[in-house]
């Protein structure tokens, strides 16, 4: 031991030892960190972050010209004039039809009245209030104080009426739930007291059953001494004794399937196979007292031959009765058990039901007295609120009196009078307002063009669903483009186009929006497409009919919505959608609920995530 420690102290005083001690630590690191770095998941994640997202439909047609252009007024009327037929040529600006104006013009005269309303209120203000008139006002703030105090005593006195109905309620639900208990434990009670009635009764029944079918084995072997007597010795009718020993040997089966039954009762211990074999007891006992019956009948019609014939014929009959009486002792035993089982029973369910009784109406009354506590309290607040507001509309009331009367006993003063002038001046800007809305039941030539159609005669009430007059533009461009069924369904009219046409650079744009979707199919190439027309806005470009137009259709977008990759979407197996989100290192699972996916790859979030949770796009596993 000596000389290895003396080894060991030579050897770490050497350089070499170190060097060759630092070698195998820094390896050892080296090899367990990239042990435990190749089995690390990397994890690509995004941030979930608030932007805007937009869903287009693009697609590529050729520039068309000369579109109908469908007419309407900007409200439903009767039409009083149309001024134009099909194949006129009209101007810009030209007058077309005319609706039938008059409520419009009702609106105008009104408008007249309100100016002038508003003037004598200017006028009135001018002069001051009579003395008349400040009296009215004195005697108003008088009534409104006086209501305005009533309603305070009458919030006061809700407020406590209701809190002593709630504390009324309230113990009323305490008392409830505390009678339901005492119910529900007195419905338990009685099932197990009335349960040991009928468990007794059913253990006296077979312990009766037992003792009787006992009887019963004995009264059988009676029957068979006595019938090998009348065999050996008497002359009796043969018919007669075949019987009872067909009843005997019946009952004697019979007592087997009881004994059977009884020992499955006692097994089982349901009432069930308890009345069972009472019933086949009481069968056996019945059957027992048959054999007796036709034993006795062939005895007594027996005739003697003599006087030791005679001795024995009176002796088997004397035995024959003597067994019936024990049968139907035995018979009537077991019968008054079944009885007694009955009975216990039937008191058993009787008084359950009673009991279960009172527990559904401990129920019912813990139901009500809850509801009218739920009721109580819910309202409070409904009604309390109510009876603030009377009081709030009281005091505004009352203010308002106060603040009317010193109105009219003070001088007019310069903001008032800048108020009724603004009013004139309101009034009379309505005034030309409902004027000028006299133009929209004018029907008007938007451009240049000819009639096509005319739809309506004068006298109809016209629909704002179908046009009144339909033209033909001129030097007005479109696009017709073919939308495959898979992106029909996102296409809407008005929807808003960015056009570029191949005739010019891609940072030409011109703008359009969607006015028609033709409702029939086109198939092309077996594919399914629907016809959409784009009207081109007016351009400083030189557009020509047949180039080819580039259309990005802007079909919906959202504005400030939470956003995440569409890559990192995932969906369970019951159809649900979710992403994970790395929390403190580990992949978590949240359910999302999505909407607009974007172009870009994003989808917008409705809800499940927040701003700033890092959600996972990509695992690169070892």
């Amino acid at each position: 031991m000596g000389k290895v420690f003396v080894f060991f102290q030579s050897l770490i005083k050497k350089k070499i030892f170190w060097v060759i001690l630092v070698v195998v630590v820094f390896g050892g690191w080296y090899f367990a960190s990239a042990a435990i770095k190749a089995n690390k998941i990397e994890y690509v994640i995004e941030e979930a972050k608030m932007g805007n997202i937009s869903q287009t439909v693009s697609v590529t047609g050729a520039v068309t010209t000369s579109e109908k252009i469908d007419l309407n007024f900007k409200t439903t009327g009767t039409l009083t004039e149309i001024s134009v037929k099909e194949d006129d040529e009209v101007k810009t600006g030209q007058i077309l039809a005319r609706l039938d104006d008059r409520a419009a013009r009702a609106q105008v005269a009104q408008a007249q009245a309100s100016l002038s309303s508003a003037a004598s209120n200017l006028n009135k203000i001018l002069a001051g209030a009579s003395s008349e008139d400040i009296q009215i006002s004195e005697e108003t703030v008088n009534n409104t104080k006086t209501a305005y105090e009533n309603a305070k005593r009458d919030y006061e006195a809700l407020a406590a009426k209701l809190d002593k109905d709630i504390e009324g309620y309230e113990k009323a639900v305490t008392s409830a739930e505390t009678s339901l208990t005492d119910s529900q434990r007195n419905l338990e009670n009685a099932k197990i007291y009335y349960s040991q009635a009928v468990t007794n009764a059913k253990s006296s029944a077979i312990t009766s059953m037992e003792t009787n079918l006992l009887l019963g084995d004995i009264v059988l072997n009676n029957i068979n001494y006595n019938l090998s007597i009348v065999r050996s010795g008497i002359t009796a009718d043969q018919q007669k004794i075949y019987a009872a020993d067909a009843a005997r040997m019946s009952a004697v089966n019979e007592s087997s399937s009881a004994k059977t039954t009884i020992n499955l009762a006692k097994t089982t211990d349901t009432s069930a196979d308890v009345h069972l074999a009472l019933d086949k007891t009481i069968s056996t006992l019945n059957t027992t007292l048959t054999a007796l019956s036709h034993l006795l009948s062939a005895v007594s019609s027996a005739s003697a031959s003599s006087t030791t014939e005679l001795a024995t014929i009176e002796t088997v009959k004397t035995n024959v009765k003597a067994d019936q009486a024990s049968a139907a002792t035995a018979l009537s035993a077991v019968q008054s058990s079944e009885q007694s089982l009955l009975n216990a029973e039937n008191n058993y369910q009787t008084q359950v039901d009673t009991y279960q009784a009172a527990v559904n109406t401990a129920n019912n009354t813990l139901t009500t007295a809850k509801t009218n506590f739920s009721t109580a309290v819910a309202s409070k607040d409904v009604q309390l609120a109510s009876s603030k507001a009377s009081v709030d509309n009281a005091l505004g009331s009352y203010n308002l009196a106060k603040a009317q009367r010193d109105y009219k006993t003070a001088a007019p003063r310069t903001v008032d009078v800048s108020y009724y002038r603004a009013q004139v001046a309101q009034a009379s800007a309505s005034l030309q307002y409902y004027k000028s809305q006299l133009d929209d039941y004018v029907l008007k030539a938007p451009t240049d063009g000819k009639i096509t159609f005319v739809n309506y005669s004068v006298g109809e009430q016209i629909s704002l669903t179908k046009a009144v007059i339909s033209m033909l533009g001129k030097n007005k461009f479109y696009v017709e483009v073919d939308i495959p069924e898979s992106d029909i369904a996102k296409v809407k009219v008005e929807n808003i186009v960015t056009i570029t046409l191949d005739a010019y650079p891609d940072d030409v744009k011109f703008n359009g929006r969607v006015i028609l979707i033709y409702p029939a199919e086109t198939v092309i190439q077996d594919v399914v497409y629907y016809k959409v027309k784009v009207e081109m806005d007016e351009s400083t470009y030189e557009v020509k009919t047949g180039m080819t137009a580039n259309c990005d259709i802007l079909t919906a977008s959202r504005e400030n919505v939470l956003t995440v990759p569409y890559r990192a979407l995932q969906e369970d197996e019951d159809g649900g959608q979710f992403v994970k989100i790395l929390v403190d290192g580990k992949p978590i699972e949240k359910d999302v609920e999505v909407g607009l996916r974007g172009d870009e790859g994003e989808i917008e979030v409705i809800s499940g995530l927040s701003v700033g949770d890092k959600v996972i796009i990509l695992e690169k596993k070892p």
